[in-house]
C-alpha cells in the first residue's frame, strides 16, 4: 500500500496483485473496502484474488507480467512486497526451541538460558489469548530489544507481551487494528460478538468532523475485549490507542463505556467514538438489544422467518436498501406497528444503527423480538458494496 501509494504520488500508473481475496488481508476484508476504493479513485489498479504465474523478459527486464487468470500486464518495473518470514536458521543449528519463531520467554531468554533473542524472529505471549504468537512490529521489537538488553547485561526487566497494533496510511485515509480481527477470533473458536458504530471523529456540530468506523470484537459474557479495527480520515491512531492500552489494563467494554476522556468539540464528542463502542457492546451483553452483522443478515435474505425493516426516511430508502426490505421510519412506527408480523423476527436498520436501535426497543416493548444490524445501512455498504436494490 504504502509502495503503491508513493508511485502514484509521483505520476507513475501502479497495479496492486494481491493473491487473498482482499487487499491487507490480515484485517477483516469489509474494513478495507474504504481502502480499495480510495485506491481505485487515485488511479491505482487493484487485482485481488489471482498471483503472478510468470513473466515476460526482455534483456533481464520484466516486460510483462502473467496472472493466474491468464490476464497480462505490460509493465516496467516490479516489485515484490508478500510479507516477511523469520529467519530462524541459527537458532535451529543451535538447538534452540523454535516454532514459527524463535521460543522466548518473559525475560527474552530462549531455551537456551544463555542466549537472548529479540525482534522479528521470536515468539512472545499474547496478552489477549496467552498463546504464544509471532507479531513482526517495530513497537515490540525495540521493547524486546531493552529487555533483552539489559537481562543480558545482569538486568532484571521482564517483556509482557504483545497485542498487535498496527496502523497504515493509504492517501489521506488510516487503517489501523488492535488484537484481534473477527477471522482471528473465529479461527480461535472464541465466544465473541462484534459491535460497529460510524461517529465523527469529532463534534458533529463542529466544522470539518470526519466519520470513523470502529468494529469492535469482544467476549461475548464478560466483554472482554479482544480486538477492533478502525478506518477513516481523522482521529483512527488516537482512538487505536485508548483500545489498545485497554486492553492492555484488562479492561472490559463496561470500562469502555465509562472512561473519562478528554473532550472540546474540535477534539472529540461528549461521547467519544470509543465509548460510543463501549456502550453499543455493552447494551449487547446486558441484552437491551440485540445485534446481527450484515453478513449474517445477507445469509437470511430469502429466510421467511425473518422480515427486514428499514427505519430510515423515504428518501433514504429510495437512494438505496437491503433487497426486501420493507420501509417504515422510525417516527412513524407506533402508528403503523400493525403492519408487522407478529410471527417472524424482525431485523431493523437505518443508517448507521442509532434509529434502529431505537425501533428495537418499541418493537421489543410491544412483544416482537427485533434485531439490530450494527452500524445500518453504512455497515451494510461496507460488507456489500456493489449489492443493492
Amino acid at each position: 500500500m504504502e509502495l503503491a501509494e508513493q508511485l502514484r504520488e509521483i505520476g507513475l500508473e501502479c497495479t496492486i496483485v494481491e493473491l487473498k481475496d482482499s487487499i491487507l488481508p490480515q484485517f477483516d476484508k469489509e474494513m478495507t473496502n474504504p481502502i480499495l476504493d480510495i485506491l481505485k479513485t487515485k488511479g491505482i489498479e487493484v487485482k485481488t484474488g489471482v498471483s503472478v504465474i510468470d513473466a515476460k523478459i526482455e534483456n533481464d527486464v520484466a516486460k510483462k507480467l502473467i496472472l493466474s487468470n491468464d490476464e497480462e500486464i505490460e509493465c516496467d518495473a516490479v516489485f515484490q512486497t508478500a510479507g516477511v518470514i523469520p529467519n530462524v536458521e541459527l537458532a535451529k543449528e543451535a538447538g534452540l526451541e523454535v516454532n514459527r519463531g524463535i521460543v522466548v520467554n518473559s525475560k527474552m531468554q530462549t531455551s537456551d538460558p544463555d542466549i537472548y533473542a529479540a525482534g522479528d524472529a521470536v515468539e512472545v505471549k499474547s496478552i489477549i489469548t496467552g498463546k504464544n504468537v509471532w507479531i513482526p512490529l517495530a513497537g515490540p521489537a525495540n521493547k524486546q530489544g531493552r529487555v533483552a538488553g539489559c537481562n543480558a547485561a545482569g538486568g532484571n526487566l521482564e517483556f509482557k507481551g504483545v497485542i498487535g497494533s498496527s496502523i497504515i496510511k493509504v492517501f489521506d485515509w488510516a487503517l489501523a487494528k488492535i488484537g484481534l480481527s473477527e477471522n482471528e477470533c473465529k479461527s480461535l473458536g472464541l465466544d465473541y460478538n462484534v459491535t460497529i458504530v460510524h461517529p465523527l471523529h469529532h463534534a458533529g456540530y463542529y466544522p470539518g468532523g470526519k466519520q470513523l468506523t470502529i468494529k469492535l470484537m469482544f467476549d461475548n459474557k464478560t466483554g472482554k475485549i479482544y480486538g477492533a479495527e478502525i478506518v477513516g480520515k481523522e482521529g483512527v491512531d488516537k482512538r487505536a490507542d485508548v483500545i489498545a492500552t485497554a486492553i492492555y489494563a484488562g479492561l472490559t467494554v463496561f470500562d469502555l463505556e465509562n472512561l473519562d476522556l478528554v473532550y472540546a468539540p474540535p477534539f472529540s464528542s461528549a461521547k467519544d467514538p470509543v465509548i460510543m463502542a463501549g456502550m453499543t457492546a455493552a447494551n449487547i451483553i446486558r441484552g437491551e438489544v440485540k445485534n446481527i452483522l450484515p453478513d449474517r443478515v445477507y445469509d437470511l435474505l430469502d429466510n421467511k422467518e425473518y422480515f427486514i425493516l428499514d427505519v430510515r426516511t423515504p428518501e433514504e430508502y429510495e437512494f438505496g436498501h437491503i433487497k426486501g426490505a420493507v420501509n417504515i421510519p422510525v417516527d412513524e412506527l407506533r402508528g403503523r406497528i400493525n403492519e408487522l408480523p407478529k410471527d417472524k423476527k424482525i431485523i431493523a436498520y437505518c443508517g448507521v444503527g442509532f434509529r434502529s436501535y431505537h425501533a428495537c426497543l418499541i418493537l421489543k416493548a410491544n412483544g416482537f423480538d427485533c434485531l439490530n444490524m450494527s452500524g445500518g445501512w453504512t455497515s451494510w455498504r461496507m460488507y456489500y458494496p456493489d449489492f443493492v436494490e
